[in-house]
């Protein structure tokens, strides 16, 4: 996550180790206060991130009476100046009615717990631990453990075969598979198809700490949704620009040098979104 100071042009930005509310899609995140975001979580949850711990404070759920988005579009959920607006049904007497709720963020409990707690508990690896260096990358091994052994060093770990924690680099290609795309002529008329083969490459870097993975970084190549072809190229040759194996992804990779306990990614604590308000679990 970066964030950027818009009242200084040469801001660089700001950046957090945030891959607990990461997502390889496009999500909606708000602000809650100067150092809080909300960010849209899995299955329409919200998870509430810390700048100032650089983790995930608390995490929200929608009960089964809030009212979900739809494909009409309607705006059943927002945040506006760190109130919660959402849609959420009522049922009285046998009717069944529809509720707008508006509550203040972050709701019960969640500045208390925030005040009350070390950070430094919830760490598992940090400058010090020893952690053991895997890597199977085929003929890019060696200058991959380089450059690997040099973050660990960096990050103040202790090289070690025996170590619990064990960091594991890996390099491949994936099966073969075919896709197709659709060919477009002048004006946007349709002419005919094309099907091409694919074999992505991969390349992975996942920390674990005994049998729980606490980290993960990945890339992988993969053809583009669309193409443009000059007269002689082909829909095949241009995807095959795309398939070639990344081992400077290890190069450019950051791996933190904290790492925190993979059970507490949702936070110190949950609060359910119910039609009577923010309830803490």
């Amino acid at each position: 996550l970066t964030v950027w100071d818009l009242t200084n042009a040469d801001s660089p930005g700001t950046k957090f180790q945030a891959s607990a509310i990461g997502t390889p899609f496009g999500t909606t995140m708000s602000w809650i206060g100067g150092e809080r975001v909300m960010a849209e979580g899995f299955a329409g949850s919200q998870v509430l991130f810390s700048l100032k711990h650089n983790m995930s404070l608390w995490s929200y759920r929608f009960d089964m009476d809030a009212v979900r988005e739809n494909s009409s579009g309607r705006r059943v959920r927002e945040i506006i100046d760190q109130h919660l607006v959402y849609a959420a049904t009522v049922e009285s007497g046998g009717q069944r009615g529809l509720a707008v709720g508006a509550v203040k963020l972050p709701g019960p409990k969640v500045d208390e717990a925030d005040a009350a707690f070390d950070p430094e508990s919830l760490v598992i690896i940090k400058p010090g631990a020893a952690v053991k260096l895997d890597v199977n990358a085929g003929e890019h091994t060696e200058r991959i453990r380089t450059a690997l052994t040099g973050k660990i060093q960096s990050n103040g770990w202790v090289l070690s075969d025996s170590a619990p924690n064990v960091l594991t680099a890996t390099m491949g290609q994936a099966e073969q598979r075919t896709i197709t795309y659709h060919r477009r002529g002048l004006g946007g008329q349709s002419a005919g198809e094309e099907s091409v083969t694919v074999s992505p490459f991969y390349s992975t870097l996942i920390l674990k700490v005994g049998d729980k993975q606490a980290w993960y970084g990945g890339t992988s190549t993969g053809p583009p949704p669309v193409i443009f072809l000059r007269e002689g190229q082909t829909a095949q040759g241009e995807v095959d620009k795309w398939q070639h194996p990344n081992p400077g992804f290890f190069d450019n990779v950051t791996i933190p040098a904290k790492i925190m306990d993979p059970g507490k990614r949702g936070g110190l604590g949950s609060t359910e979104v119910t039609n009577r308000g923010l309830i803490p679990n």
